[in-house]
């Protein structure tokens, strides 16, 4: 059976992630099990996708982006070229914290050129919330909670 996607040969498609029709997987990339992409997705080379996050349709993402557990993205978004979307706000690495992540979420067309990683308990786009002390885009405006 044919598959509803494309990932190029030297991409890693983990068994038991889904991902849409229409969908396009670059150079080196890695969607891990439990992973759930859109439809006429597409990630360009170098990209993690980690084991829970949820990306919606229509979602581009540029090279060298990771983006981890407890993420979710929305349809019509935009991730730029190395952001990395984190799920831990203080993170390290003697202090194991799996049980404690945090979610991120990207809002529906959101444009995002990150080049510094998004701090984990962080929601922007339509909204945009953030911990005090964490860094957000300063195209958008910020409230905190």
């Amino acid at each position: 059976m044919e598959k509803a996607y494309f990932a190029h040969e030297s991409a890693y498609v983990d068994d038991g992630c889904q991902i849409g029709r229409g969908t396009k997987i670059w150079h080196f990339c890695h969607i891990m099990k439990g992973a759930v992409i859109g439809e006429r997705c597409i990630f360009g080379q170098n990209v993690l996708v980690a084991d829970g996050v949820v990306i919606g349709n229509n979602v581009k993402v540029q090279n060298n982006v990771s983006i981890y557990t407890g993420t979710t993205v929305e349809d019509d978004a935009f991730l730029g070229p190395s952001c990395v979307l984190t799920n831990v706000s203080n993170p390290r690495s003697q202090i194991v914290r799996h049980e404690l992540y945090e979610k991120t979420l990207i809002r529906r067309g959101q444009p995002s050129e990150l080049t510094r990683p998004l701090s984990a308990a962080s929601s922007w786009g339509d909204t945009v919330l953030s911990r005090p002390g964490r860094w957000s885009p300063r195209a958008c405006p910020i409230t905190r909670s």
